[in-house]
């Protein structure tokens, strides 16, 4: 600096000291006044007044050096009101404590805060997959932690909500309007993804987390017995689900475990300076926040901002105490008499379901989570394959997606949908099963079923002149009666005619009905029935050969994924497999009915899933064999009756117009294929 400048300085100060001064001279006058009017004065030591003048020299002395030398003043950031740990710090002065969860990972815009921000103490939530490897950033959050800086609690990743992944029905949840019908009740999977999660944070770290942050901050009673059993000390949540009027922001639940109420900072037009200066004043009655990036919206930058401004706020109220999480565990209050539910900082479950894309996204993951444990159970699951479908399920199951699901169209919103559906796809690919024809299609295309008590009774389109009767969930599809292809003998000519097949559907099952012109009383004479279906008409998908001793295979186009054999009075659902290896999928009872010469089939809609309207059917009665293996199977070539040899044993097959029936009769036996019958649209 030059002789001007210091010069300059120098004189600066002292029209400073010539303005204190009068105003010095004034105080002390009004100080005696003030004595005058007091009846008995207390004995004063010494005044500021009296401190000021013998003050201000020194002031200037000090000053002087510093001016002449160009000493910047010390930055704000300095260490001194923290260079103790927490535990050294006076007690009973207000506390505030900030959770920060970052959206992205970038370690070097947190680090560096903190390095410049001396006075800063937060907590920091990240999944383990975060934690880096660098040597570096390592030994830079050491240094933080070590200093009583910064803790790290974990998160779970991809932040799933765990008490709807436990059971999306249950009244902890808010019971919506709109949800699904089908529920989606796993609570293995959140135990499974919670026990995971801290286990990796452990190993990364080399030392258990601080303390756990569940998705949104929501949690239900079921999770606290594994939290204790984890031996976590406290854990984030949100609002409780029946709030008393004062309720406690820090509680213990048992010995070494508590909940940790944060209310949540929503951004505002105000600027970051202006909302921590209003944080750090009194009268604020909440002391524990939480910044989630991944769920409220803030500006660029936002939560970086707030949290400089709010380290100098900090360091102009030397009355308030910033603290980490784990420094106030002591102030827990006493457990409750039940285990609390608590609510998403957001206060209910809306986000991540309720709109018709969200719920949509819920029946296809229960759909696909259904089929995982029936493969897992099935006793043919590849332990590799099986490990990595149930991977696909927990990356499904994750709160941004369900979040994002319904929201405005953005490049955000369309990557996670296609992410989501995708994973579905894999999650069926690993099992070897055909993929349903909804994933092939938005979120907003996807029609949940109505309730069967909306559907089953609504009267079907009666048309005489129209062999296809179709309703909402249900449909009929008559077939001419006497066209039997093969006669087995007079004694019982109608033995295997088809007059129709009618299928009707509600959210829990599905009914298929087929109805003869005569069924014999004797289960023995019942004819062997093929129903054979095509999930979605797409060459390469499915098996063209038909099951064992049929002799039939149907058009690439329509090659069958299920396929139903009824045999005497049960019936068994194959799914098609490579190398002609069908698995055996549900097993029941049929309902045969004498009086009315129908036989009815009831089938679960969490083992056969998709719209029925859309699939393609083959149905076909054969004359059953007396002779017992695996699949049941029709007479053979050398019990057919004469003429009949060489040729396929088909009774009748389901044919409304008889166009394809009169082809293959003229066109036997080198006619073998039988394409699928599809409603019309």
């Amino acid at each position: 600096m030059d002789s001007r400048k210091k010069l300059f300085w120098i004189l600066t100060l002292l029209g400073l000291l010539l303005l204190i001064t009068p105003a010095v001279l004034f105080l002390e006058t009004l100080e005696k006044y003030l004595k005058l009017l007091r009846p008995s004065p207390p004995p004063l030591q010494s005044s500021t007044s009296q401190k000021i003048p013998h003050i201000l020299p020194l002031l200037f002395l000090f000053c002087l050096p510093s001016l002449a030398g160009c000493r910047a003043p010390a930055p704000l950031s300095a260490p001194g009101k923290f260079s103790a740990p927490p535990a050294q710090l006076a007690p009973g002065l207000k506390r505030l404590s900030f959770l920060w969860i970052p959206a992205e990972e970038n370690w070097d815009p947190w680090l560096r805060l903190l390095e410049e921000q001396e006075d800063l103490r937060m907590t920091l939530a990240v999944p383990s997959t975060w934690i880096p490897e660098d040597p570096d950033l390592l030994s830079r959050l050491q240094t933080l932690e070590r200093l009583g800086q910064l803790e790290i609690a974990f998160r779970i990743p991809q932040d799933p909500v765990l008490p709807m992944i436990a059971d999306l029905h249950s009244p902890e949840v808010f019971a919506l309007a709109d949800k699904p019908p089908s529920n989606f009740k796993w609570p293995q999977d959140a135990r499974m993804q919670l026990s995971w999660a801290h286990k990796q944070m452990r190993d990364r770290l080399s030392q258990p987390p601080a303390g756990f942050v569940p998705g949104a901050g929501a949690l239900t009673p079921e999770f606290w017995p594994l939290l204790a059993q984890e031996n976590i000390a406290w854990t984030a949540v949100g609002k409780p689900r029946f709030a008393p009027e004062e309720t406690p922001e820090i509680q213990e639940i048992r010995e070494g475990l508590r909940a940790v109420h944060f209310t949540p900072l929503t951004w505002t037009e105000k600027p970051p300076a202006h909302l921590a200066s209003e944080l750090v004043r009194e009268g604020t009655p909440q002391s524990l926040f939480v910044l989630d990036e991944t769920i409220f919206f803030y500006p660029p930058n936002f939560p970086k901002k707030f949290l400089q401004a709010l380290a100098e706020a900090i360091y102009l109220k030397p009355e308030l105490q910033l603290l980490r999480v784990q420094d106030r565990l002591p102030e827990a209050s006493p457990p409750p008499s039940t285990l609390p539910a608590f609510l998403p900082w957001t206060g209910d479950y809306s986000l991540w379901i309720g709109n018709p894309q969200k719920n949509a996204a819920w029946e296809l993951l229960a759909q696909a989570r259904t089929a995982a444990q029936n493969y897992q159970n099935s006793g043919l699951a590849k332990i590799e394959n099986l490990d990595a479908a149930l991977q696909e399920i927990y990356q499904a199951e994750s709160g941004h997606h369900f979040a994002a699901f319904g929201q405005p169209p953005s490049p955000e919103t369309e990557k996670r949908e296609r992410a989501f559906r995708a994973g579905l796809m894999n999650i069926y690919r690993l099992m070897g099963l055909p993929i349903p024809e909804a994933l092939y299609h938005p979120l907003s295309e996807f029609r949940i079923a109505e309730k069967a008590s909306n559907v089953l009774n609504e009267p079907l389109q009666e048309n005489l002149h129209n062999p296809f009767q179709i309703g909402k969930n249900k449909f009929r599809i008559q077939d001419p009666e006497g066209d039997l292809l093969l006669q087995l003998g007079n004694s019982n000519p109608e033995g295997g005619d088809i007059l129709a097949f009618s299928g009707q559907w509600s959210q829990t099952q599905l009914q298929w009905t087929l109805e003869m012109a005569h069924l014999p009383s004797s289960t023995q004479e019942l004819p062997l029935v093929d129903i054979y279906i095509d999930l979605n008409h797409r060459v390469g998908a499915g098996a063209a050969e038909l099951l064992p001793g049929r002799a039939l295979h149907a058009p690439a186009e329509d090659a069958w994924e299920y396929a139903l054999v009824f045999h005497q009075s049960s019936f068994t659902l194959y799914q098609s497999g490579t190398w002609g290896k069908n698995r055996t999928i549900y097993q029941a009872q049929a309902q045969v009915l004498p009086e009315s010469s129908q036989i009815q089939f009831s089938i679960p809609r969490e083992v056969l899933r998709g719209n029925p309207k859309r699939w393609g059917y083959t149905v076909l009665t054969l004359p059953a064999s007396p002779s017992s293996s695996e699949i049941p199977m029709p007479l053979s070539a050398q019990e057919l009756p004469a003429g009949w040899k060489g040729r396929p044993p088909i009774l009748d097959i389901l044919d409304p117009t008889s166009k394809y029936q009169q082809h293959l009769e003229t066109s036997l036996p080198t006619a073998r294929t039988l394409p699928a019958l599809r409603l019309p649209e």
